[in-house]
C-alpha cells in the first residue's frame, strides 16, 4: 500500500529536489497508516461538551491572541493575550463547576435507587482529567485480532519490514 501511494505521488516524473522526495514518503506513510489504522477520534470531558458553543470561541480567541504576541512580541498584544486568557480560564472554571454541581446534584437524588456511583465516578474522571484511551485494536494481515503484546510487537515488525524493505526507485542525478 505504501508502495503504491508512493508511486501515485512520485508520478509526475523525476524531481531534482530532496524536499519532494521527503513530501511524497511522508504523504505515502500518513496515507498507508490511514488506511490500515484510522484515526483517533478525540473525545472532550462532559462538562466541555455542555458549554462546547460558548467555551471554544474563546479558547480559539485566547489562541489568537496569544499567536500574534508570539509573532510581533508588543506589550499591547501581550495584554490583549492575558485578557483572552483569564475570560478562557474563567469560562472552563465556571463550566466545571456547574457541571460538578449538577451531577453531585443528580448523586444526590439517586443516592437511594443505587445509581449514584456513576455520578461519582463521573465526578473522579473529571478531577483527573483526560486519560489515555487504550490503542485501537491491530489486526494481523488475517483480519485476526492481535491479543497480546508479544504479537502486536511482532506484527508491527512484518508491517514496517514489508513496507521499509522495499526496491527504491530512486535514481541519483550524479
Amino acid at each position: 500500500s505504501v508502495a503504491s501511494s508512493l508511486t501515485s505521488n512520485t508520478a509526475s516524473g523525476a524531481q531534482p529536489f530532496v524536499e519532494f522526495w521527503w513530501e511524497a514518503l511522508r504523504k505515502s506513510l500518513v496515507q498507508a497508516g490511514a488506511e490500515n489504522l484510522g484515526f483517533a477520534r478525540r473525545s472532550n470531558p462532559d462538562w466541555f461538551t455542555d458549554k462546547e458553543d460558548i467555551l471554544k470561541p474563546l479558547i480559539e480567541r485566547r489562541r489568537l491572541c496569544y499567536n500574534r504576541w508570539v509573532a510581533s512580541n508588543l506589550p499591547r498584544d501581550f495584554s490583549l493575550f492575558k485578557t483572552a486568557r483569564s475570560k478562557a480560564r474563567s469560562a472552563v472554571r465556571r463550566a466545571k463547576n456547574d457541571w460538578l454541581a449538577e451531577v453531585a446534584q443528580g448523586a444526590e437524588f439517586s443516592r437511594h435507587s443505587g445509581s449514584s456511583w456513576s455520578a461519582i465516578r463521573s465526578i473522579q474522571r473529571c478531577f483527573r482529567g483526560l486519560r489515555p484511551q487504550p490503542a485501537v485494536a491491530l489486526k494481523d494481515e488475517d483480519g485476526n485480532l492481535c491479543r497480546s503484546a508479544e504479537e502486536v510487537s511482532a506484527r508491527w515488525q512484518r508491517h514496517f519490514t514489508r513496507i521499509l524493505n522495499v526496491e527504491s526507485s530512486f535514481h541519483s542525478l550524479e
